[in-house]
């Protein structure tokens, strides 16, 4: 099973990932990253899980699937909380890309959540909150490393950020009418500004930007407003919204 996932890996959810559009990024998710992951074990094992799932997603009928997703992310997660602890600049670029896998992996499986239940958005945020601080230890210690790394093949080629004004347009709903007494104005704030990231993505979207570029807005990875989802908690409406663009537009083509 092993074999036939990373064979699917290379040659299809590789091309699904954020970005894929781009040789250059696609070349590193199908070539680099599973070279990799054959010296860093999490990484090969969430190379497995988001294969497994992407596959499912393919081939419904094959019951097993889920479980084997399952088993590989719990492999994932575990050893890759007790590597993290360990980073040296040899892990560093295979612990990013693993971080990615996992946030990825994680927002895909979001669509199929209950609409009632927010329980699953959650614990993406905590996923996310944590992905933060790892990013930001590994990238010091691939600055500080002469070997070119790969990751800089996903961070330097962003898409050019949206010109994200004050507006929420068709998302004005989501702000608050009356502000609570315990709202925080810092955190009032970034709200406003990730609402009005989402109005301007969806924007771009009925403006017919490439999938996979508004793909990469929606992962908050390594997007301009990480620290928006990163930092305050209690966004279950505002993530809501962001997962129905995700459906609306990626479920018939089947991004990851």
């Amino acid at each position: 099973m092993g074999l036939r996932l990373l064979h699917h890996f290379t040659l299809f959810t590789s091309a699904t990932m954020p970005g894929a559009h781009l040789k250059r990024i696609k070349d590193c998710w199908s070539i680099d990253v599973p070279r990799l992951a054959f010296s860093y074990k999490p990484l090969l094992h969430a190379v497995f899980a988001i294969s497994a799932l992407h596959l499912f997603k393919a081939n419904p009928n094959e019951a097993s699937l889920p479980d084997i997703h399952c088993i590989y992310l719990e492999q994932a997660l575990r050893e890759h909380r007790l590597c993290i602890g360990g980073m040296t600049p040899q892990t560093a670029d295979a612990v990013c890309f693993t971080s990615i896998l996992l946030l990825v992996g994680e927002f895909a499986t979001l669509q199929d959540r209950p609409v009632a239940s927010y329980k699953s958005v959650n614990e993406w945020m905590h996923l996310v909150r944590g992905s933060v601080s790892v990013f930001d230890a590994a990238l010091e210690i691939i600055r500080r490393n002469t070997h070119p790394a790969n990751i800089w093949c996903i961070t330097e080629t962003f898409p050019i950020p949206l010109r994200t004004n004050s507006d929420a347009g068709a998302f004005s709903f989501l702000l608050p009418t009356v502000p609570d007494d315990k709202d925080d104005e810092t955190a009032l704030e970034a709200y406003r500004g990730a609402v009005a990231h989402i109005n301007a993505t969806w924007l771009a979207m009925e403006a017919k930007e490439h999938p996979q570029i508004s793909c990469r807005r929606l992962m908050p990875t390594f997007s301009p407003c990480r620290h928006h989802y990163a930092t305050y908690g209690g966004l279950e409406t505002l993530h809501t919204n962001t997962l129905w663009l995700f459906n609306e537009f990626f479920r018939p083509s089947g991004n990851t």
